[in-house]
């Protein structure tokens, strides 16, 4: 309701087109058939896959290791939450002073990292001091990400653009969750 009061629609639409799916996987294929974008959208979406199943695994490996209750669940979700608030919060202004392909590789280099120390160290700290560098990795690979695909159109392709990256994301999450079930 606010922003029905705030904002209004600016664009026009110069014909309503009738949803399909078929829509959605044609703008990938779009995408994939320039090189700057398809080499980006592979990255992206093994960072996302990689992401996403850190996400959810964290959170099996926390109930099934360390018997984890479903408020220390809330608590840790919120804690991976706040690290993310502080990476987009900090770490982006951070970044400015460094080239988007090492923030991106710095970015995914620190959600490694976390996602190794889970692995080798089994302590339930471990697990949540994981979350510290994973939520600013995040953060900094995300937009740097973000930042990088829209540097390679024009302004009225920008919504082309994160239609690509948002179904990169959604994707990812999807077959994330689907390869972690039998794993969890």
């Amino acid at each position: 309701i606010i922003l029905s009061i705030y904002f209004s629609e600016t664009r026009t639409i110069a014909k309503q087109k009738k949803a399909q799916l078929s829509h959605a996987f044609n703008l990938l294929i779009s995408a994939l058939k320039e090189k700057s974008i398809r080499i980006l959208s592979i990255s992206f979406f093994l960072f996302q896959f990689s992401w996403t199943f850190y996400y959810i695994y964290t959170n099996a490996y926390l109930t099934q290791q360390f018997h984890a209750s479903g408020l220390n669940i809330g608590l840790f979700t919120a804690f991976l939450g706040a690290s993310l608030g502080l990476g987009f919060t900090f770490m982006v202004r951070l970044c400015e002073k460094f080239n988007k392909v090492f923030n991106i590789i710095a970015g995914y280099g620190l959600v490694a990292l976390s996602a190794l120390c889970i692995s080798f160290i089994h302590k339930e700290s471990i697990v949540w001091l994981s979350a510290i560098p994973c939520g600013l990795g995040l953060a900094a690979a995300y937009s740097n990400s973000i930042g990088l695909f829209s540097l390679q159109t024009n302004a009225d392709k920008q919504g082309w653009i994160m239609g690509i990256t948002s179904a990169i994301v959604a994707m990812a999450a999807g077959i994330a969750s689907f390869v972690i079930g039998p794993l969890a």
